[in-house]
């Protein structure tokens, strides 16, 4: 057999002889069995729980500690052991608070909590330096920890169009962007702040979206559609 604490790492764990009983620390658990005659079989996994009263040493990491304004914080939680029935309490430094088990996960967002449908906002709407904690209790046990996350500031998207016939001049607002990245919808791309393109017609809508690149890493997209509007007059014969 096999055993590891995430599915990445399997493949590359070594062989061990089997056992019925076996001491691990690890939140999750992978395991692989092998037959003498070398036939491997599929992959299982499961998680390990904390009971009410056993010792818990909160444990998280950020997937980015620098993000931009606007953007969630990815919070990754390795909590020894694996507790989501503990009691939790998140702060996000800014205001934001959750009892989430953990935060970035739509699966283990606690269920009494509002969200938008694309879940928490663990997003920051200024730059500065902000101290992630987080916090959790159990019957017999506390424990805390906290991470420090850097927030730059972002950069627009928005853009203009000047459209004279099938012809559009486009132009970002972003001065500060480093890259500009102009997609017209049908298979034309161009850079730069400013790009022209002829389409061949406008029977159809095409979508126009830019992609704006800032020095310190921050991007972010925008589009606008360009269409002929056909106007019908009504028609009347005397």
């Amino acid at each position: 057999m096999r055993v590891t604490s995430n599915e990445a790492s399997l493949p590359g764990a070594a062989w061990i002889p089997f056992t019925n009983t076996l001491i691990w620390s690890e939140p999750s658990i992978f395991v692989q069995y092998r037959t003498p005659d070398g036939r491997i079989s599929a992959i299982y996994s499961d998680t390990i729980a904390a009971t009410a009263s056993d010792p818990i040493a909160v444990s998280f990491e950020l997937e980015s500690a620098q993000v931009c304004v606007g953007e969630n914080v990815n919070i990754l939680n390795f909590t020894v052991p694996y507790c989501p029935q503990c009691s939790w309490e998140w702060n996000l430094g800014n205001g934001t608070t959750t009892q989430s088990f953990n935060p970035s996960s739509d699966l283990d967002q606690a269920w009494w909590e509002e969200r938008g449908a694309y879940g928490l906002n663990l997003s920051y709407s200024m730059p500065g330096t902000y101290t992630i904690s987080a916090s959790a209790t159990n019957a017999s046990y506390a424990n805390s920890t906290s991470r420090q996350v850097t927030v730059v500031e972002g950069i627009s998207a928005n853009f203009t169009v000047v459209r004279t016939g099938n012809n559009v001049t486009v132009s970002s607002v972003a001065n500060n962007a480093v890259y500009w990245e102009w997609d017209f919808g049908d298979g034309t791309v161009a850079t730069g702040q400013t790009a022209n393109h002829t389409y061949a017609h406008l029977d159809v809508p095409w979508v126009i979206t830019l992609t704006t690149h800032a020095a310190n890493g921050c991007t972010s997209e925008s589009w606008q559609v360009v269409q002929n509007y056909h106007i019908f007059l009504p028609f009347f014969k005397r």
